[in-house]
């Protein structure tokens, strides 16, 4: 059954979870969201409609991770149930905890902490992000032999190109597998390979000099205008801070010497009334006899 691991999750557990329900309908950001996080509290006298309802709510805002039909939810969440719970289905048969490993990795808590551009790649069925980005957690759990080949297929491009490249180098092994893609996504597509994973991952493209340098001198000019505008417009701080010689740095020293802050100018008043009402100094008049 391969459906994405966050909905075989979601469906068999979280959608019947009193204290993951709870958690998800709370204001609270993620963090405390995380140490807030209890043990489940199974409700099974909740109806399958209801659950369904819930994992809809749970996934409103991503189409491609909705399960609409009421029929399909009713007839495969037993299945669901099966995958998720019995040792059979995980690596080792659940010798070392990797059910709990698996099912802590893909709860609700965990779903809301993804970023919504990852969310929004997540299908239903034939997930590829959680075969690449979650690799190594869904490699807990038994998956189709699809996926399985896709991962094997992925493990020996990389191991190929790192064999040929003879170097460790991480970054330069990744634009080896970039080359190697680009002339297939081409054909397929019409798209280079990191085209297409700038704009899925919402990356932004690396800038050439030329570009670089554009983007310097329209900075520049706007400056330029800016401070041509403020000295047309008369204004003599610019003009008398422009001609003094001074540097900013300077000139902000300067200015502080003379500057008080509303704490320290209430505090001196403060003083300067209780020596007046000592008599231990005059008080100020603004206006002479």
């Amino acid at each position: 059954m391969n459906f994405c691991n966050f909905s075989k999750v979601l469906i068999s557990r979280s959608t019947k979870d009193k204290s993951a329900i709870e958690l998800f309908n709370s204001e609270d950001d993620v963090a405390t969201k995380e140490k807030e996080k209890n043990k489940p509290q199974y409700n099974t006298s909740l109806t399958l409609l209801h659950r369904h309802e819930n994992y809809n709510i749970f996934m409103h805002r991503y189409p491609k991770m909705q399960l609409k039909s009421y029929e399909v939810f009713r007839k495969k969440v037993v299945k669901l149930q099966d995958y998720t719970t019995k040792n059979k289905y995980y690596v080792n048969f659940n010798k070392n905890g990797e059910r709990e490993k698996f099912i802590n990795h893909f709860d609700l808590l965990h779903w809301t902490k993804l970023e919504h551009a990852e969310k929004k790649q997540h299908q239903l069925e034939d997930c590829f992000v959680c075969t690449s980005i979650h690799s190594e957690e869904s490699s807990l759990h038994t998956f189709s032999k699809q996926m399985k080949s896709i991962n094997e297929l992925s493990n020996n491009l990389v191991s190929s190109i790192k064999s040929i490249s003879n170097t460790e180098s991480a970054a330069k092994i990744a634009k080896s597998v970039i080359h190697t893609l680009n002339p297939v996504f081409t054909r397929e597509f019409q798209t280079t390979f990191e085209d297409s994973m700038t704009e899925s991952l919402n990356l932004s493209p690396r800038e050439t000099p030329q570009e670089k340098r554009k983007k310097t001198n329209q900075i520049l000019t706007e400056n330029t205008r800016s401070i041509n505008k403020a000295i047309q417009n008369e204004n003599e701080d610019v003009k008398k801070f422009l001609s003094s010689g001074k540097s900013y740095a300077q000139y902000e020293r300067e200015r502080k010497l003379y500057f008080t802050s509303k704490p320290k100018a209430k505090e001196n008043m403060i003083v300067r009334v209780r020596k007046e009402m000592e008599g231990i100094c005059k008080p100020k008049t603004s206006w002479k006899l």
